[in-house]
């Protein structure tokens, strides 16, 4: 009975999901028009992008690791509402490049709350046969929301303007009703003590490595060497640690983690460095720019939503192989 109720907040959760992921896209292909209009370099304007993949790299941490001590309708909630908050404001400060990378990173902050929490929802209410499923729309929505960014930045760029895009999230508002009725209100950890500080280490972690391959400085490699030993010694001691040292020693899973990051990496920088190659050098129009990529995402996102059928078919080995060969060709 449960799980059957779990399912009709699915839809809104994967709404969400797209709602909150199509921006990244969006403002990619709108970068070379926001050089201009804000007045500043190409590498100024990868702040935009680079600070909010940062955010969503901590905030998917947080967001999953305190699904643990609270329910996941209060987590959805809290963060659909701080995305709208980062929307709101970005309209009205647009004016200002500091503004906007700021009001992005918020964007992304409450964001992020519904690509980390689908799969955890899925995992934790459904049937094992029915949460295969999600997992395969996991992708599909991640696709789906790079498709309708690419779409919606050319749309915007050429037509509406870019500074409207902030309005989009907005939309998942409507979500929170769905998720307040059909989500369960309940915590596995309640009653635990939260891992405040192993949660703020892993997060400074992946802030300060992520800030490492955008600027290339090595202080940023040397604290996060320092945080990752006091990390693991944290994680080691405490009782009461959000996740044990046995975590990491599982090789098979941080493979599978690495090959995560690597294709996550390719696809998040393809089109922003698309969009400055096709305008700078072939003088190509926003919205010529995000037909270019259309047919690509598309492809993609229907991959997603077969995923399940091809993992069953092909073995989840052999689908990651064939997956990282058609990246390299």
């Amino acid at each position: 009975m449960e799980s059957n109720k779990v399912q009709k907040a699915m839809p809104m959760i994967m709404l969400a999901f797209i709602l909150a992921g199509d921006l990244q896209e969006a403002f990619n292909v709108c970068a070379p028009i926001i050089t201009k209009d804000l007045q500043i370099s190409s590498s100024d304007v990868s702040m935009i992008s680079a600070v909010a993949m940062l955010t969503m790299g901590v905030a998917y941490i947080v967001y999953t690791a305190l699904s643990d001590y609270m329910s996941i309708k209060k987590l959805l909630i809290a963060g659909t509402v701080i995305s709208a908050v980062g929307s709101v404001a970005g309209i009205f400060f647009s004016h200002s490049f500091l503004a906007v990378v700021v009001c992005r990173a918020v964007q992304m902050a409450g964001g992020t709350s519904a690509s980390a929490l689908l799969i955890l929802t899925a995992t934790r209410y459904l049937d094992e046969k029915v949460r295969m499923k999600y997992y395969g729309y996991n992708t599909a929505c991640f696709s789906g929301g790079q498709l309708l960014g690419i779409f919606l930045g050319g749309l915007f760029a050429t037509y509406i303007g870019w500074r409207f895009l902030f309005l989009i999230p907005v939309f998942s508002l409507i979500t929170i009703p769905p998720i307040m009725k059909y989500l369960p209100e309940d915590s596995g950890e309640e009653k635990t003590k939260i891992d405040f500080f192993g949660i703020f280490l892993l997060s400074a972690l992946s802030l300060f490595i992520s800030l490492y391959f955008n600027v290339m400085h090595v202080d940023f490699l040397l604290i996060s060497a320092v945080i990752a030993v006091v990390f693991l010694i944290w994680i080691s001691k405490y009782k009461n640690a959000f996740i044990t040292i046995d975590f990491f020693l599982n090789w098979k899973y941080m493979l599978v983690i690495l090959v995560v990051l690597i294709t996550y990496l390719t696809q998040g920088s393809y089109s922003f460095l698309f969009s400055f190659l096709a305008s700078d050098v072939y003088q190509v129009e926003a919205s010529r720019i995000s037909m270019m990529l259309l047919p690509s995402y598309a492809v993609s996102m229907a991959i997603g939503i077969m995923g399940s059928r091809i993992t069953k078919k092909a073995c989840v080995t052999k689908t990651i192989v064939i997956g990282l060969v058609s990246m390299i060709l």
